[in-house]
């Protein structure tokens, strides 16, 4: 399984140079209002890739076949103030282009020239980022926090 997650990753990283991280999903969203926490920083764009479930059936050749789940989350920062009359609604076609960029590189792909990526229950969505610092107790409200575009694309692995 290891190396499935390396090849997907590579291929992320090779077909989109532009993203600042593509890694195995530990974790590294979730921790950024963690500030006890020991990660490496989480910059943007980046892909963070996950191996959920693999189920397996046995063969009649004493091997086995399997589908895996494969999360792949796009992380964009969201800066931009993108309402209707901002002038800017470019930057959500530009976040849009890269999810689809991602999508297009990972649809049908065939990680070690096996099975092939299928897209299964994309989720979609934008998400305030987790806060990284407390505001001091002299300051009324916390300074405002980016929000993070976030497109979640699980694809199912069919291994044979």
């Amino acid at each position: 399984m290891e190396l499935l997650l390396c090849q997907i990753i590579r291929h992320v990283q090779e077909g989109m140079p532009e993203l600042s991280v593509v890694d195995e999903n530990y974790g590294q969203l979730e921790n950024l209002s963690q500030p006890d926490t020991d990660m490496y920083p989480l910059t943007f764009p980046a892909v963070l890739i996950d191996l959920q479930e693999a189920t397996w059936s046995n063969t009649a050749d004493n091997c086995q076949k399997g589908t895996v789940r494969v999360c792949v989350q796009l992380l964009i920062d969201c800066y931009d103030d993108t309402h209707a009359t901002s002038g800017t609604m470019e930057a959500v076609r530009q976040r849009a282009a890269v999810a689809e960029r991602l999508h297009a590189l990972l649809q049908g792909y065939r990680p070690m020239q096996d099975g092939r990526l299928v897209r299964a229950n994309p989720e979609h969505g934008t998400k305030p980022c987790p806060k990284t610092q407390k505001a001091p107790p002299y300051t009324q409200k916390a300074p405002p926090q980016p929000s993070v575009g976030e497109l979640k694309n699980c694809a199912k692995l069919f291994l044979l």
